[in-house]
């Protein structure tokens, strides 16, 4: 196998970085319901967390709490920016005590 030396893998010029995070909606690869950009990196996802889909202001997942089920990071270049995106796949509950994990302590 060949090796690849870190000088090759640098790029020639530094270029800022665009951070964009997708949120699907639930079980379906593909309907973002969501999409934020920014300039700083957003907080990592994790299969598990979830998030409070109420936040996302979008039809169709009012009164749900999304569950993370898949991450997917996908990182590329072009002549202005790398973009760092992250693609978070979901599953719905409804918003309800129950479906909240109890506090530790």
């Amino acid at each position: 196998m060949d090796q690849i030396s870190s000088h090759s893998c640098k790029m020639e010029h530094k270029l800022p970085t665009k951070y964009i995070v997708e949120i699907f909606a639930p079980d379906d690869v593909n309907n973002h319901i969501a999409r934020f950009e920014s300039s700083h990196p957003f907080s990592p996802f994790v299969k598990g967390e979830l998030i409070k889909a109420s936040s996302l202001e979008t039809d169709g997942v009012k009164g749900l709490v999304l569950g993370v089920v898949n991450v997917e990071h996908t990182l590329f270049a072009n002549k202005h920016f790398i973009v760092d995106m992250v693609s978070v796949y979901t599953e719905g509950f409804a918003d309800k005590s129950s479906n909240r994990p109890i506090p530790v302590g």
